[in-house]
């Protein structure tokens, strides 16, 4: 199979270096030039990046219907039947092998049995065909869940190998009833760890949280092993997990990563925990001032005070409907509303009272490259208003028998 080989670097590690290094540094509408110059190189660069990677997976693909077809396993109706479920529509490829008798029985178990010994399906098709929302696919996919052997395996062990036998899909409602179907099964496989599968699917679900926190480049604050037990304190029907338990899950994804590949994008924005706190420059509204403010970002809001140790913010962001970008200039970016009409809607203390605020964007500067990617990726995970993170916050709730 082909791989990617990501395009080299310039002599410059960054912008900055250039700027330091420039004969024209006192120049700065020739600075300004240079910085969006190069921007505009990265960005090009990028996208043919992804281009190239869109390229190589399509041959790779082509050349696995390749091997499919000319191996000696299988009649021809299979391997096309293989072929189709991988590449057209995994549902089509479902009733192809059901007609050529492959399948032998239209029933969930049949059906779900071929799903888990078959290695020539793609994972990806096999995430798809699971997660579609009729009720014959819901009872294969408690079936697929039922096939995995769970009993006396540890739960971190028992989650990897699920998520092994398919590919995560973006949506939502999908992996909450992949997740459901997994702590039914584990729970039911080992009665004596949790008192029930409300537990089994928080931890599941905190779990990819912190695989996520850990193995992503683009998140700053990793999620400490404190950070994980606090997350999941009182779980278990209001009861705490053995802290050891929750420390041997932490290891254990901290030595390896979680295989959850897909649609990348969205899994980041479902499994990111929301929250950073930190000191960053602030453009001002109408005076265009900058001031250092610490932010603090909690519950779908972006909060600034003029310290780290203020009780009342100098300012109010609700998140909702609002989207993050990176300026271009190192290291800002831009929260603004989703459509460019008014101002957003936000509060600030202005001489002792908390009045509207009237900005149509906010400029913030981070401290670093690092810094600023961190900030956007928690902002637009906050900023999403995932149904998945909804449920999982309901599920957690009844977990820990509160109302």
């Amino acid at each position: 199979a082909l791989s990617f080989i990501p395009f080299q670097s310039s002599e410059m590690d960054s912008v900055q270096d250039l700027v330091e290094s420039s004969a024209f540094s006192n120049d700065e509408e020739h600075l300004d030039a240079v910085v969006i110059a190069m921007e505009e190189n990265d960005n090009a660069i990028r996208i043919l990046e992804e281009e190239e990677k869109k390229l190589i997976a399509r041959l790779n693909q082509l050349d696995e219907e390749e091997r499919i077809r000319n191996s000696s396993d299988g009649s021809s109706q299979l391997k096309e039947s293989i072929v189709t479920f991988n590449n057209v529509k995994p549902k089509k490829g479902i009733e192809m092998l059901l007609e050529c008798g492959e399948i032998k029985e239209n029933t969930p178990k049949a059906v779900a049995q071929f799903l888990f010994e078959c290695k020539d399906l793609s994972k990806e098709g096999i995430g798809e065909y699971l997660g579609e929302p009729h009720d014959f696919n819901l009872e294969v996919l408690a079936s697929f869940a039922d096939l995995h052997d769970f009993e006396d395996l540890s739960f971190v062990d028992s989650l990897r190998l699920y998520l092994a036998s398919f590919r995560l899909p973006g949506e939502s409602q999908k992996i909450d009833r992949m997740m459901e179907a997994f702590a039914n099964t584990y729970h039911n496989l080992n009665k004596e760890t949790f008192h029930n599968s409300d537990t089994a699917y928080v931890l599941a679900f905190a779990t990819i949280m912190l695989n996520t926190s850990i193995h992503n480049p683009n998140i700053k604050d990793k999620m400490t092993l404190e950070g994980f037990q606090s997350m999941n304190r009182g779980i278990d029907n209001g009861s705490d997990i053995d802290p050891q338990f929750l420390q041997d899950i932490y290891e254990n994804i901290s030595a390896k990563e979680f295989d959850v590949h897909g649609k990348e994008d969205q899994i980041l924005k479902t499994f990111v925990d929301p929250e950073k706190s930190g000191w960053m420059h602030k453009e001002g509204g109408s005076v265009k001032t900058v001031k250092k403010r610490f932010f603090v970002l909690k519950n779908g809001c972006l909060y600034y005070f003029d310290s780290e140790k203020s009780t009342k913010p100098k300012g109010t962001i609700p998140l909702e409907n609002l989207v993050v970008f990176p300026t271009g200039k190192p290291w800002w970016f831009e929260i603004k509303g989703e459509v460019e009409v008014g101002s957003i809607k936000s509060a600030k203390i202005k001489n002792g009272t908390l009045v509207e605020g009237r900005h149509t964007s906010y400029k913030i500067n981070a401290p670093t490259e690092e810094d600023m990617n961190d900030w956007i990726t928690k902002l637009r995970a906050a900023m999403t208003k995932d149904p998945l993170m909804e449920r999982f916050h309901m599920v957690q709730k009844r977990a820990k028998n509160e109302k």
